[in-house]
Parts: C-alpha cells; sequence; structure tokens
C-alpha cells in the first residue's frame, strides 16, 4: 500500500487478513489498486465508426480547454493518483494550465 509520500509498505505478514481489512474499509479491492501501476493506459476502446465520426466533426486538436473537478471523500490514495495521471497523460500538453488554488 501506498503511504501520503508514495511510499510502499512493507507485507503484512498475514497478506489476506490485511486484504480482507482493506476491502471493508474501501468495499473494492483496495490491495489490486495499490499494486497496479499508477501510469497505466487503456487502449481507446471506441468502435472504427464511432472514431470516423468524431474526427469528421472537430479534429481532436481543436478541442477547447476544460476544467476538471475530482470529488473524492476517504478515496485511497492508488485511486486518486490514477485519475489525475490519467487525465494528464491523456490530454493534449496545449491544454494543460496551472491554475492556484
Amino acid at each position: 500500500m501506498l503511504d501520503l509520500d508514495g511510499i510502499r509498505d512493507p507485507y503484512p505478514t498475514d497478506l489476506e487478513e490485511y486484504k480482507k481489512k482493506l476491502f471493508k474499509e474501501n468495499m473494492f479491492n483496495t490491495w489490486e489498486s495499490d499494486h497496479t501501476p499508477i501510469n497505466r493506459l487503456h487502449s481507446d476502446m471506441r468502435t472504427k465508426k464511432c472514431k470516423a465520426k468524431a474526427n469528421k466533426y472537430l479534429p481532436v486538436s481543436d478541442l477547447p480547454s476544460v476544467s476538471i473537478v475530482f470529488i473524492f471523500v476517504d478515496e485511497c490514495l492508488s485511486v486518486l493518483l490514477r485519475s489525475i495521471i490519467s487525465i494528464i497523460l491523456t490530454t493534449l500538453p496545449k491544454h494543460h494550465k496551472k491554475n492556484k488554488l
């Protein structure tokens, strides 16, 4: 499991009990989430017809910038990090902007 500094905790002695404890806290397989690469990418799942239709109307490079808001309440760190990294890796760099909070 990752702590707040992104450092992986050592394996607990009773791994199965630890996995059950994590599952009860988050109601999903937190162990698997914590051990899935943060920067994993998925292939484009759209059909050829869908891709052709989307490209016909507006090239991706011409899309406007948008704001993205993540709302997480008591979420495990790996889910939050994977979501943020996914947006960064799948968005054109020209659309990246730094905002001060």
